[in-house]
C-alpha cells in the first residue's frame, strides 16, 4: 500500500472512530442511572485512545500534520473543518 493510500485509510478511519464517539457523548447525556453511564463514559475513554493512536498514524504519515491530541484529532487537514467537536 503507497503512504498516500494508507493516509486516506487513516483518515477515513479517524472521521468514523470520530462519528462513533459523538453518538457515544451525546447518548450518555441521556441516560442517567450510573452503572450505564459508566459505562459509556468507559467506552468514550477508550475511543479517545483510538483517536490519539490514530492521530500519531496520521502524523507519521504526513510531517506537515500538527497534532491536538487533547481534542483527538489532527490540525491543519481535512478532518478538522469536516470534523466539529463540541
Amino acid at each position: 500500500m503507497k503512504p498516500a493510500d494508507l493516509l486516506s485509510l487513516l483518515e477515513e478511519f479517524h472521521r468514523d472512530t470520530l462519528g462513533l464517539r459523538h453518538r457515544h457523548v451525546a447518548a450518555a447525556r441521556f441516560v442517567e442511572h450510573y452503572d450505564y453511564n459508566n459505562t459509556y463514559q468507559y467506552v468514550i475513554a477508550r475511543e479517545d485512545t483510538h483517536a490519539a493512536w490514530l492521530c500519531a498514524a496520521i502524523a507519521g504519515l504526513d510531517d506537515h500534520v500538527i497534532v491536538d491530541f487533547a481534542k483527538g484529532k489532527p490540525v491543519g487537514t481535512m478532518l478538522s473543518t469536516s470534523t466539529k467537536f463540541k
